[in-house]
Formats: structure tokens, sequence, C-alpha cells
């Protein structure tokens, strides 16, 4: 198995096909299969060493991964073994013909990664990026809020409360007040940056017919 570190440093030659392994900690982009489109599913693998890799899975590849990762008795990590892969600019994807994709399957170098994963890992299945779930057209028979909630793992409020970093999950919760600033219900804001108007200042607006107004970004 080729080592991910090599990968990133650019130490593996492109004229080669590697073999590689790792746990998918999410999915980066989906195409599916339409008109003048080929189906591709864009992963990112973490190896037991925490380094992370890009994986295009192309045409059945991507196909067979997507069944997969659909199907509702799947839960928790998901391990790959990749055999005979492309590597290219610090990135893999299959070949056009000769690689071979294995999923979870009940084999010594899959079971012997899996069982190297922290437990929390190998029980959380990897979440779709929201750029992945924009980009999902078409092929699909749910709507974009069935498909988020169907691929989202369901946190109670104390551990929506203690994320730390960008995922997809769902929770439940009951509104109890609303906390309204001293800025009111809304704010006014700029139609062609991200900024807020916190403030109105008229002056001389009698006498010089001018109106300022005081911007203040996210920085202050």
């Amino acid at each position: 198995m080729v080592d991910f570190g090599e990968i990133l440093q650019g130490k593996c030659k492109t004229d080669r096909l590697e073999d590689i392994i790792g746990a998918v900690s999410e999915i980066n982009h989906i195409q599916s299969n339409t008109p003048g489109k080929k189906v591709v599913v864009s992963v990112m693998l973490k190896d037991l060493k925490g380094n992370c890799i890009n994986c295009n899975l192309w045409e059945i590849y991507g196909s067979k991964f997507l069944a997969y990762y659909n199907d509702p008795k799947n839960n928790g990590a998901i391990v790959i073994l990749h055999t005979h892969a492309m590597v290219k600019d610090g990135q893999v994807s299959n070949a056009w013909s000769g690689s071979k994709l294995l999923i979870n399957e009940d084999i010594p170098e899959i079971q012997d990664f899996m069982s190297k994963l922290p437990t929390n890992e190998q029980k959380e299945k990897p979440t779709q990026s929201a750029k992945s779930l924009s980009n999902w057209s078409g092929g699909s028979q749910y709507s974009l809020v069935e498909r988020f909630v169907h691929n989202a793992k369901c946190m109670s409020l104390s551990q929506f409360c203690k994320i730390k970093h960008e995922t997809l999950c769902v929770t439940v919760a009951t509104t109890l007040k609303f906390d309204v600033s001293k800025y009111g219900w809304f704010y006014y804001g700029c139609t062609r940056m991200e900024k807020d108007v916190m403030s109105f200042d008229i002056v001389a607006m009698m006498k010089f017919k001018v109106l300022q107004l005081s911007f203040r970004d996210v920085f202050g």
C-alpha cells in the first residue's frame, strides 16, 4: 500500500498504478449520470496517521460507492481499498480499466484498518459537504431537504452545541424564547458585499441634503 504522505509530498511516480487504503472522512462532490455528464464521486480519504487525500471515483466505481453509501443498512465508517489507482497532483483516481474498489469487505487489510480506527470514528458514517449536496443534480426522486436528512447524522442538542467543525446533522429542539439584539429584529445590509449597517447618522440633512451611513463589517 502506498503511503499517503508520499502522495502528498509528490514522491509517487505518475506512470505507476498504486494500491491505497483509507477511511472516507467526507464526500466532497457528487455528479450524477445525466446527459452529457458522467458519474463521478469525489471523497476525502484519511489514513491512520491523519493524512488526507482526495479520491475521484469515475463511472462504475462512483456508482458502486453511491449504492453502498445510500443503502440504509450500511452504517458506520467506510473503509475502501482501491487497487491500481492512478496518482497525480496529490490525489488519486481509478484507472479506466484494471482498478478494483473494495468497500468494507471482509478481508484482512480492511478489517485490520477498521480495528485501528478510534472507536467513535468506527461508528460514524461519513457526511456530505454542503457543496456536494448543492452539486448533486438529477438522477434522484428526493428533494434537497430529503437527501440532507437522509444522509445527515442525528444529534442531541447537547452534542450539537459541541460541534467544532463544519458538519451535516439533524437535531430537534423546542424554542423557549427569542433573544433580540439591541438593533432589533433585523438590520440593514449591503446587497453587494457582506456588510451590515449598524447605525444611521443624519448630518445636517436639512441643510446639506446629505445622508451619512456608518458601516461596520464582521471584523469591526
